[in-house]
């Protein structure tokens, strides 16, 4: 006969683990619910914790889900671009990267929620605004300071290349995600379209 487990209190789990378990169970919930709909207490049973220990984590839904957006989309691990290449190549690949990160079901997901929920709820149109998003394009903004720090990029403020590098390259894959487009097979796949973009971005910068 098998010997039973003693009783005793469960085991508890790393700080890193139990964050990952409630942020996965808080995606779950706002994805598949709405905003209006989730609640705390179905988060707190899908992190297989309680309401009340939820709460003692973040004292709102909404503060929960900035929570979560800064951790899916702002704190994401960005890629570091390759040592070796050219620049375009070495630019294209971190292009590339970013991508592949931001268009990850979870984070569209919640780009569409915002989106879908934001009239009936102001406070997710400005969940933006709160995290800073303008600062938080952290990879590529670094990128192009480093260049610049080689003499490889003219001097000045990289803010504003940054957000049109960006708009030329990732902004329009993410807005036909959030609305589910279908792919017209002429368009240029997604690498395509960032090696054209960054070609033209690097000559336009000279």
């Amino acid at each position: 006969m098998a010997a039973r487990a003693k009783p005793g209190r469960p085991a508890v789990l790393p700080e890193e683990e139990r964050r990952r378990r409630l942020f996965d169970a808080a995606a779950q919930v706002f994805i598949g619910h709405g905003y209006a709909s989730a609640t705390m207490a179905a988060i707190a049973a899908g992190a297989g914790m309680s309401k009340k220990t939820l709460y003692q984590l973040f004292p709102s839904k909404l503060a929960l889900f900035d929570a979560l957006l800064d951790d899916r989309i702002f704190q994401s691990a960005m890629p570091e671009p390759p040592p070796d290449g050219t620049q375009a190549e070495r630019l294209t690949q971190l292009l590339l990267g970013i991508a592949d990160v931001l268009l990850q079901p979870d984070r569209t997901g919640l780009l569409r929620l915002i989106v879908a929920d934001g009239q009936a709820f102001p406070e997710l149109m400005t969940a933006f605004e709160r995290l800073r998003m303008e600062n938080k394009i952290n990879a590529l903004t670094l990128w192009l300071e480093r260049e610049q720090a080689m003499g490889a990029f003219p001097p000045g403020d990289v803010r504003v290349p940054t957000q049109l590098l960006f708009g030329m390259t990732v902004a329009e894959p993410i807005l036909q995600a959030l609305i589910n487009a279908p792919r017209d097979p002429a368009e240029p796949t997604l690498e395509e379209r960032i090696r054209a973009a960054v070609g033209i971005f690097l000559r336009g910068a000279k």
